[in-house]
């Protein structure tokens, strides 16, 4: 429940912190007349994604054997980059409202109603389909999903963000995105050595036999093992395989970090 509140309560809260800075832009500016227009982008923004949910989840029911190791593998590891992804991007982004007022102000400036209407849509559509995607990892990388946890991190974004341009609350928004990342980032650590875990059981990967068995002190099936299989990837008999994924990601994660400044003007 935990990871499916904190991944649904971050994306949404970044979808809806755009779409506030838009409307207190419009409002600001004289230009209430194309709300309607951001709430048809969001709407559609919202739509496709849940489309894009049902379809993925689909495609992965479809899958048997070998072949539902490799798109559950894959779906892990594309679940981990963009989590990796979106840390790295965030801990640099210091000036987004600027950004997208700029944006705003210059579809404006050229009266292209669809522009707005477009700039809103992606924005929504991209946060959707990146909550999707961790969603699927996650629900694949512990075989459960709390649709409740979800649900109230969604619900939790929503109010937050009605707080923070409504009633002109307060919120250190910066210590609560790098808050959240400490956690994330041992989230994509373990969906990154889970999905080399998929393929190595899918037949890509010799060597299956494990390096240690921990279930004396950590059961699989324990209070503790799984919460700390959802959050950290833990498995009480992990193959050596998976242990030097787990190590690779945290060196690879650990430089990106040293050398966020030059990765800046990648990403």
């Amino acid at each position: 429940m935990l990871v499916e509140a904190i991944i649904s309560f971050r994306e949404a809260l970044e979808a809806a912190l755009v779409v506030g800075i838009v409307l207190a832009y419009l409002e600001r500016t004289g230009n209430t007349r194309y709300n309607r227009h951001i709430y048809l982008g969001v709407c559609a923004g919202v739509f496709v994604s849940l489309l894009g949910g049902f379809i993925l989840f689909s495609l992965g029911n479809d899958f048997e054997g070998a072949g539902a190791k490799l798109f559950e593998g894959s779906m892990m590891l594309i679940g981990s980059l963009l989590v990796s992804w979106m840390i790295l991007w965030m801990l640099r982004q210091a000036h987004v409202k600027k950004e997208i007022e700029a944006k705003v102000g210059k579809e404006l400036g050229e009266k292209h109603a669809l522009g707005l209407l477009l700039f809103v849509f992606v924005s929504v559509l991209r946060e959707g389909i990146e909550t999707v995607i961790f969603l699927s990892a996650s629900y694949f990388s512990s075989a459960s999903f709390s649709v409740f946890g979800a649900l109230f991190g969604f619900g939790l974004a929503v109010l937050l963000a009605f707080f923070i341009f409504e009633a002109a609350a307060r919120v250190d928004l910066k210590t609560f995105f790098n808050s959240t990342s400490i956690l994330l980032v041992f989230f994509a650590a373990g969906l990154f050595s889970h999905g080399i875990a998929e393929f190595q059981e899918a037949g890509l990967f010799a060597g299956q036999a494990p390096v240690w068995d921990s279930s004396w002190l950590v059961g699989k099936e324990s209070a503790a093992g799984v919460i700390m299989k959802t959050l950290l990837g833990y498995t009480p008999a992990p193959t050596a395989l998976r242990v030097e994924a787990y190590l690779f990601y945290w060196t690879v994660i650990g430089l990106a970090y040293r050398n966020i400044d030059r990765l800046h003007k990648v990403i």
